[in-house]
């Protein structure tokens, strides 16, 4: 699986993730995530977890220092 398809993978099954109707059914739905892609189940856990809609913030540039000049 590339990653590509590892991302339309984790959209469709997103849905059926975030408001499970039971626990069981969200241990089968992250089961059947990891094996398919193959990753870790603590990795999938944040995948499923995060909210896609907002992208990650790039870190803020910190001010440069004032320039001095000796006399």
């Amino acid at each position: 699986m590339n990653n590509e398809t590892k991302k339309n993978y984790l959209e469709e099954v997103l849905p059926r993730y975030s408001p499970p109707p039971s626990r069981k059914e969200k241990q089968r739905i992250l089961d059947k995530f990891c094996i398919n892609c193959g990753y870790h189940r603590k990795y999938a856990i944040r995948l499923l977890n995060r909210n896609l809609q907002k992208p990650f913030k790039s870190p803020r540039k910190r001010a440069a220092r004032a320039r001095y000049y000796a006399p």
